[in-house]
């Protein structure tokens, strides 16, 4: 288990290189695992520096659900209800912080796998 800090720069550092790829190669060239990646560096990036999810409605409008539907298939039922929520949460996003770890540990695992 890592902590939250190394966690964070994980999701700010991948998230940053899948984005240069999805630019540079097109969003096709994206694994699975990837694109939940990018959905959930954008759902983070929301989180931590709107304090909401309204800006992903300029970022990355399907983040959230995208993610919930990908955890939602590797099994991660809990976590794609809470993403399925958080979608519409607006400004309601304290709760974020206390699935942060388990949301990184459920995709790092996806990586590995893929």
């Amino acid at each position: 288990m890592e902590d939250t800090d190394d966690l964070e720069t994980w999701i700010i550092e991948l998230g940053d290189e899948i984005i240069h790829k999805a630019h540079s190669a097109g969003a096709l060239s994206l694994s699975p695992a990837e694109s939940a990646i990018y959905d959930f560096w954008a759902v983070d990036y929301a989180v931590r520096n709107a304090g909401n999810m309204d800006i992903l409605e300029d970022l990355r409008p399907a983040a959230a659900v995208n993610l919930a539907q990908y955890l939602r298939g590797i099994g991660y039922l809990e976590l794609a209800s809470y993403m399925d929520g958080l979608s519409s949460a607006g400004d309601q996003c304290d709760s974020y912080y206390l699935r942060f770890k388990r949301l990184c540990e459920a995709l790092q695992g996806a990586l590995s796998r893929a």
